[in-house]
This record gives structure tokens, C-alpha cells and sequence, in this order.
């Protein structure tokens, strides 16, 4: 009824109380601050601020404090968020107290209580410890006091960090607790009916969430006895959590700027001045490793006890840790912590500068480092696409295309040349081998030829040339060539390189053209025919090849090539054309010479029955499958070629016979034969010599 404004005289508490609307300010937080550092007392006055301190940095309520030992102090490190930092912490293990108890039955670790350095010193739980542990063994003398041996686990075991008055081994009462903090409320002006020990946590996810910690992440701080997060403990440090505890955010480079005033070596001396000879004394103990770990953060701390009393000292020089603790209360040393720790935290913020400043600097540098990137991605978009444009057209005549007209090139090159009115003259025997149109080729309404788009053969024209082209190039590095049309079979670069040493050596092969290309053409830059047998000879040997007509196109149509998935990528020159051209200079060498004997035999044999009985060859094809006989017993093509040299030998006998005595001239020989022997021609008598003239006699008077 009060809180809703229902008590006669009596009004309703403001409508943010107790809710995270109410937070209070930046300036509130300083005055409760200052009031817990302005009790009259040195020891209530530490205890006001060690508890105000842990409370922020561990999200632990005020029992969880209260229940922390001396003992269960211990120090670490911790990996930061970013795998790379490591962060020195000091770990509160009260929650490993809960477990022994149980006889460590628990299932799994609980999350420990963690303190790291403050971003603001005056907030530092560990300098707040550092004061405590001043005042406790060079103030109190409580190892004298409680009679302490170090070996002995048991003699300091039971002390515990908030003790009470009148005895170390008392913990400190919630209502203790409770009475601090409502006389600092009060010292402060600060009303809060409701908020007093666990002032903190209404707030505190707020917060948390502002630092980009997450709820689930903030509900594993804090621990008190009788219940753990999720009735189950679990083997981790929330490390954002922590982070956001001490005023850090995830993504931030932990380093508090503090930390890097010195502290002069002298002032050190002056805080637990037996620790380095506890130290060597109980190093190595058994059951003593937490004793030298404890006294080894009690060294680490050390300079957290200046610094952070420094940062006390700013505003608020007159609480009673600077009168009654003797580190701190020394002259000189209020002197360095009113100058020199001043200034040089001045410089070191200074120089390490506003993170908000920073920031906008780092946008404006980024600004300008990505206008400056994309200002040079487009010039040298520009400059690639000038590039390229240079590169296809000095390029371009390496890469023919085969796309061009056919029916404009045939009229223009051929009907031209040959009218329609007119009988063109018949080729020579080593021109023409074939006497009908190929099945790939057909005939338009207007004359003109055109080859089928999916055929890949060599094609004759009416000129009674056969004619192939080049494809594209690629337009990418990556792609393979269109194989629409058969790429010509060139043969070793070697073969058009000059003879001679002194000759200039070609890095590639000759120019071609951009249109369709001959194999004549090609013919004519070759200057060494030796190699071009390495290249152009046939794949298989005779028997290979199956088939009488596969043979007759080696030599009529050349030999295709393949690549391993089956896909024709080239074709060879007609055997007959490069015969013609080279004669036996191609095929130099004894083994090149007996296969080419070998195999010429069926295609001259074809060509020569074709023109004596004027019929097509491939009526003179089946003639020779049909004396290779079938089945089991059919002859393979080395033996058929044998039979078709004795046939031409004997051929050859009948038709010198049959010859008249007075005939001169030699008998027509098969076209593919043109190392074949030519007629004998008498020789003419020499005459006889002229006698030599004698030389004249020179008569001397």
C-alpha cells in the first residue's frame, strides 16, 4: 500500500525505484566511493573498500565475500578471449571449499571467482587487496598474532579476508556488511530503501549487457553456499564476463594504463617484507604448494598497492589508509603519488589516447584508405581492360578463327576463278585422290559449299583441295580450346628453324593467318623435313588400323588425334600431301623408310585400280575386305599388303610386256610413288681431248 501512495500522509516511492532505470550516475558512484574510504577507522575503512571492490569485479553477493578465506586466494593466469593475451589473475577458490566438503563428488569444476586489474585503479580489486594484506602483516602483525606456521596449513587455514573485530578465524557478518554499507549510503546522501548488501546486482546485467557480455555469460558469476549455477558445476572462467567486470569489452586490448607507471624499487620494500624468506622456507614443501603461491601473489601485488593507492589519493587524500597504513602514509611517497604518479599517467593517457578519439581516427583513416583502394581498383580495371585489348589484337593472328564465311571466300576465291560455263581443268595425279564429294559436305542452292557444324573431318573443296581450320583460342587461361572444328597437328617447332648453327632459332611457330590455312601453307615454312616424321607419322602399325579404308584415309584425310577422354583434339596432314611435298626427305632413315614401304602398298594399289578402271575407290576398298577373307581365317593388313605387292609386281611384268619394242616412254606410275625408279636415258659419248699446245720457243738475239 506505501509503495502504491495508499498510507494516509505518506508518499509512493519515485515509479524507477528498484528497477534498471534507476542507475544511479558516474558522480553517485564516486560519492559512495569516497564515503567507503571515509571512515574514521583504518580497518572498517579497508573493509568498505575491498567489499565494494570484490562485489563490482565478481558479481559475487555479500555472503559470497564474506565467505572468502586468506587461504583461498591463489594466483593464475588467463587467457584472453583473443588467444593471445595473458591476463594475471587472482582466482577466490571458496567454491573448491563447497566441494572438499562433499568430498569432491561434484561432477565437474565450478566457476571460479576471478580478479584481474581494474580499468580504473581506484576500482582495482587486487590493489584493494594489496591494502588489505599491508595493513594485515605489516599493520596488525598477524603472523605474530595467531602464532602462524607457514608449514603448517592449519595455523593460517581458518583466516578469513573480512574477519571480524575481535578474532581473524570470525567471518564477517552479513549484518557487518549490511551496517557499511548503509553508513556509506548515508555518508554519500544516497537513499536507497531497499538496495543495501546487494546494491550491485539489480544493475549489474544491465551493465554487463552495455559491455556486450551476455546474460548467459553474467549468470555464471557470483557464487554463495547452499546452490551452484545450474546445480552443477562447470569447468570454465567466463572470461567476457570477468572482462565486463573489470570495465573491459571483448573486442578491447586488455592493458590498463595504469599498470605502466613505475613504481620505484624502494617503495616496494616497504609491503611484506618477509615475503621473499616465507617463500624460500616453504618452497618445495609437500602440501605446501598453495602457501608458496599464496606468498608469490602477495609479491605480485606489490606494486598494485601504490598505484592504486595513487589513484585513492586523487580525491580523496585524506581517508585513513594514508594515516594509519605505513607504506602509504610515508612522505615521500604522497609526494610521488601527488606528482610523479600524476604526471606520468597524464602522459600515458595522453599517449595512449581517447578511445572514442582514436576511433574516429581509425574510421577517417579507413575512409581514406578505402576511397584510395577503390580509386586504384578502377584505374587498374581501366589499365587491364587496355591491356587486354592490346594483347588480343597483337595476338590475334596466333589464334585463326573458324568462323569466317565460307560462302563469300568460295565465291569470291573459286567460281571466280573457274565460271560455271567453262570445264575446270583436272588435277594431277598427286593433287586429286578422290573422285566424289565426302558425306560430310553438301551443297547449297546457290553453289556454294558448306561444311556440317558438328563434322570434324577434312573436307574438299571444288577446286579438289581439302581444306580444315583452327579453332578459337580459349577466351580464359583455364578453359580448353572449342573443339568444334580439328586443330591442325603442327609438327616440332625444330622443324621450322633454319639448318645451320648460325641461323636464328624460333621461340614459336610461324604466323599462319587469321582465316582458314592449307596445309601447303604449311608445307612451305618447313625447313627441316627430317622432324617432321616424329610428329606426323602414323599412331599405329598397319595391323592396328583395322580396316582397308581406315588406311586409305591416312592418307587421303590424315590421322585424328585424341586426348584420354575420347574427344577428337587434332588432325594430322593426308600422308599423300606431305609424300608430294617432301618426297623421302621427311622420312629419312632406315626404320621410317621400311615402315613407309609397308605401308604405302594398299593406298597405291587403291589409287592406281581406281583410275585404270574408272570407278570410285571405295568400290577398290571392298574389293580388297573381300580378299581378306572372314571369320577366323581373315588376313590382317600386313598380309594383305604383301599380297597387294605381288600383285602390283606381277602387274607391272604383264604391262612391260605387253609394251612394243619401239615405245620410249616409261608406263604411268601409281601416284603415291614418287621415289619410284625413272627410265633409263642413254648417255652421250664424251669426246676425245685436244692435244695440249706446245709452248712457243722465244728466240734471243
Amino acid at each position: 500500500m506505501a509503495f502504491s501512495g495508499l498510507v494516509p500522509n505518506e508518499d509512493a516511492p519515485d515509479i524507477t525505484a528498484n528497477t534498471f532505470l534507476a542507475d544511479i550516475t558516474p558522480e553517485e558512484i564516486a560519492q559512495i566511493g569516497r564515503a567507503f574510504l571515509s571512515h574514521r577507522e583504518v580497518h572498517p575503512c579497508i573493509n568498505r573498500h575491498l567489499a565494494w571492490t570484490l562485489q563490482n569485479a565478481s558479481g559475487n553477493r555479500g555472503d559470497g565475500i564474506c565467505s572468502l578465506r586468506l587461504a583461498e586466494l591463489q594466483p593464475g593466469k588467463m587467457l584472453h578471449p583473443n588467444n593471445e593475451t595473458e591476463i594475471p589473475v587472482i582466482f577466490g577458490l571458496q567454491a573448491e571449499d563447497k566441494a572438499g566438503k562433499r568430498g569432491m563428488k561434484t561432477t565437474i569444476n565450478p566457476f571460479m571467482t576471478s580478479f584481474i586489474a581494474h580499468r580504473r585503479a581506484e576500482m582495482c580489486p587486487i590493489g584493494a587487496l594489496a591494502i588489505l594484506h599491508h595493513y594485515l602483516y605489516d599493520v596488525r602483525q598477524l603472523a605474530t598474532v595467531e602464532q602462524i606456521d607457514w608449514s603448517l596449513n592449519k595455523s593460517w587455514r581458518q583466516i578469513w579476508v573480512l574477519h571480524s573485530s575481535k578474532s581473524m578465524t570470525s567471518g564477517y557478518s552479513s549484518q557487518s556488511l549490511y551496517n557499511l554499507y548503509v553508513n556509506a549510503f548515508r555518508h554519500a546522501d544516497f537513499d536507497s530503501p531497499r538496495l543495501k548488501v546487494h546494491f550491485p546486482r539489480p544493475t549489474f546485467g544491465y551493465k554487463q549487457e552495455s559491455l556486450g557480455v551476455e546474460s548467459s555469460e553474467t549468470g555464471k558469476l557470483g557464487w554463495k553456499r547452499g546452490a551452484a549455477y545450474d546445480d552443477t558445476y562447470r569447468p570454465a572462467i567466463p572470461k567476457k564476463a570477468v572482462l565486463g567486470c573489470h570495465g573491459y569489452k571483448e573486442h578491447e586490448y586488455y592493458d590498463p594504463v595504469w599498470r605502466h607507471v613505475h613504481v620505484p624499487e624502494v617503495f616496494l620494500r616497504l609491503m611484506c617484507l618477509m615475503a621473499e624468506d616465507i617463500i624460500a622456507g616453504v618452497r618445495g614443501g609437500k602440501n605446501l604448494r598453495g602457501t608458496t603461491k599464496y606468498w608469490e601473489m602477495v609479491v605480485f601485488m606489490r606494486p598494485f598497492l601504490f598505484q592504486s593507492a595513487a589513484a585513492i589519493f586523487q580525491f580523496c587524500p585524506n581517508s585513513e589508509i594514508f594515516k594509519q597504513l605505513p607504506a602509504l602514509a610515508n612522505r615521500d611517497i604522497q609526494n610521488w603519488m601527488a606528482t610523479t604518479y600524476r604526471s606520468e599517467l597524464c602522459a600515458l593517457q595522453a599517449q595512449e589516447g581517447s578511445a572514442i578519439d582514436i576511433q574516429r581516427m581509425q574510421d577517417r583513416m579507413l575512409r581514406t584508405a578505402l576511397e584510395e583502394v577503390r580509386a586504384l581498383q578502377a584505374k587498374h580495371t581501366n589499365e587491364i581492360g587496355s591491356l587486354i585489348q592490346l594483347m588480343k589484337c597483337r595476338t590475334a593472328i596466333f589464334s585463326p578463327t573458324k568462323g569466317f564465311s565460307t560462302e563469300s571466300y568460295h565465291r569470291s576465291s573459286l567460281f571466280d576463278c573457274h565460271p560455271t560455263t567453262t570445264t575446270p581443268p583436272s588435277p594431277s595425279p598427286g593433287e586429286h585422290m578422290q573422285s566424289y564429294m565426302p558425306e560430310a559436305m553438301m551443297l547449297s542452292e546457290d553453289g556454294d559449299i558448306a561444311a556440317e557444324m558438328d563434322s570434324t573431318r577434312v573436307y574438299e573443296t571444288l577446286d579438289a583441295s581439302l581444306r580444315d581450320f583452327v579453332t578459337d583460342s580459349p577466351k580464359m587461361p583455364t578453359q580448353p580450346c572449342v573443339k568444334t572444328q580439328v586443330d591442325l597437328v603442327l609438327p616440332a617447332l625444330s622443324a621450322f628453324n633454319a639448318p645451320g648453327p648460325s641461323k636464328p632459332v624460333l621461340l614459336w611457330p610461324p604466323v599462319l593467318g587469321q582465316q582458314g590455312v592449307h596445309w601447303t601453307t604449311i608445307f612451305k615454312l618447313v625447313k627441316q623435313p627430317a622432324e617432321l616424321w616424329g610428329k606426323w607419322k602414323p599412331a599405329r602399325t598397319l595391323d592396328a588400323y583395322k580396316m582397308v579404308e581406315n588406311v586409305w584415309n591416312l592418307f587421303t584425310e590424315g590421322e585424328a588425334e585424341y586426348d584420354a577422354n575420347g574427344i577428337k583434339t587434332g588432325m594430322k596432314p593426308p600422308l599423300y600431301l606431305v609424300e608430294q611435298h617432301f618426297a623421302s626427305g621427311w622420312r629419312t632413315g632406315p626404320t621410317p623408310r621400311k615402315i613407309w614401304q609397308r605401308l604405302r602398298e594398299i593406298p597405291d594399289w587403291i589409287d592406281a585400280s581406281s583410275k585404270e578402271q574408272g570407278v570410285p575407290p571405295t568400290v577398290v576398298i571392298d574389293e580388297l575386305e573381300r580378299m581378306r577373307g572372314s571369320g577366323r581365317n581373315k588376313k590382317g593388313l600386313n598380309a594383305l599388303s604383301n599380297i597387294v605387292k605381288e600383285m602390283r609386281i606381277k602387274h607391272k611384268i604383264s604391262a612391260q610386256a605387253q609394251l612394243p619394242p619401239s615405245t620410249s616412254s616409261p608406263p604411268d606410275q601409281p601416284s603415291f610413288q614418287p621415289s619410284s625408279p625413272e627410265p633409263s636415258v642413254p648417255k652421250k659419248r664424251r669426246a676425245a681431248p685436244l692435244a695440249p699446245r706446245k709452248r712457243a720457243k722465244i728466240l734471243k738475239i
